[in-house]
């Protein structure tokens, strides 16, 4: 700094035409000195969509550098638009999730210095399924047999003793047995 103000001060504006031509150029370089950053690494962007090509809010992506296995994550904005912006280079995997949508993965996505990747996704409805479970409580006594194909069941004599019996026949607790329709022998006199 101290240079150039020597510089501008041997040469001033009475010095003529010269002098002014000195002065501008000087007085440019010295103004139009820019920081100038290089370019290290690249970046990711795009947009998520559905099936029908509206945009995807709040869809997350994980992106995984591969060689150093470092974890970068976004989220869709209400235009489905995502963006992993100064990323070092190497190679990257990228992950697309949402909920109630497939996932979408793509892999080897080469970053080098400078570079802008464009990505969109179009993510597809993930298929429905329900999971059905079935779970027995020990102390209803009932148990499923997967193997006999023949109905029965056995009667405590406490069921027996409770149930109102004409008679106390036996051969009346068939009715209360699941599958079997009773029949009366009685004729109707």
């Amino acid at each position: 700094m101290e240079t150039v103000l020597l510089i501008l001060g041997t040469f001033s504006l009475a010095d003529g035409p010269r002098g002014r031509r000195f002065f501008s150029a000087i007085a440019f370089l010295f103004f139009s000195i820019v920081p100038i950053r290089a370019a290290t690494g690249g970046s990711i962007s795009g947009t998520v969509l559905d099936p029908a090509g509206a945009d995807l809010q709040g869809a997350a992506l994980t992106l995984v550098n591969t060689g150093q296995q470092t974890v970068y994550r976004a989220i869709s904005d209400r235009q489905g638009v995502y963006c992993f912006p100064n990323l070092p280079v190497g190679l990257y995997d990228l992950t697309v999730s949402a909920n109630k949508f497939m996932s979408q993965r793509k892999t080897n996505l080469t970053i080098d210095t400078d570079s802008a990747l464009r990505l969109d996704f179009a993510l597809n409805i993930a298929a429905r399924s329900d999971t059905v479970m079935v779970t027995s409580d020990a102390s209803t006594g009932v148990e499923v047999n997967t193997i006999a194909t023949h109905l029965g069941e056995v009667i405590s004599s406490a069921q027996m003793t409770a149930l109102p019996l004409n008679g106390r026949s036996y051969t009346d607790l068939l009715a209360i047995q699941p599958g079997v329709a009773p029949i009366s022998t009685l004729l109707p006199g």
